[in-house]
């Protein structure tokens, strides 16, 4: 039950663009979350996993070789909720974490070699959306492992046709 609630409030945040970042960091359902430091880079994160992720969307965006909108332009600092296409809740197992859950590429333009390294890196990550975007290259079998990713391997040959999902 815990996993269907994180999905729905992923698709809350993501279909109708809940704030959940005004002001300081606080749940969909409105409660606080305290503030914890963890330092990378002289950066503090709220929470630690962000810190983790926060070297695997910065290596990312050093792939990306065309961005048009200038999306990667708000991927700078620690506030990784804030960056455009970035979505963040409390995961289903720890309600006071907050974590980076899902990604919405949707119509961004964005040109990249390869996601693999990239979203089967993410450990939270319950949706993933790239429609008017372009990669290629493969995606590792370790995406099967996300243990909250929404359906992985249909929802990348629909979005992603281009890409070559890896059998293992």
């Amino acid at each position: 039950m815990p996993m269907i609630v994180f999905i729905f409030k992923i698709v809350v945040v993501v279909a109708f663009g809940v704030d959940i970042v005004h002001g300081g960091i606080t749940s969909i359902i409105g409660n606080p979350v305290k503030v914890i430091k963890d330092e990378l880079d002289g950066l503090t994160f709220i929470d630690q996993r962000l810190s983790v992720v926060y070297p695997l969307i910065q290596s990312f965006k050093n792939t990306i070789s065309s961005d048009p909108l200038n999306i990667t332009g708000s991927w700078v600092g620690s506030d990784i909720c804030s960056y455009r296409g970035f979505y963040c809740d409390n995961p289903p197992d720890n309600k006071t974490a907050i974590t980076l859950a899902s990604i919405d590429f949707n119509g961004f333009q964005l040109t990249a070699p390869s996601l693999d390294g990239f979203l089967d890196q993410l450990p939270d990550l319950a949706l993933f959306h790239a429609n008017s975007n372009f990669f290629s290259g493969s995606i590792s079998p370790n995406i099967a492992k996300l243990p909250y990713l929404f359906d992985p391997t249909s929802t990348l040959h629909k979005r992603l046709g281009h890409l070559v999902c890896e059998q293992q």
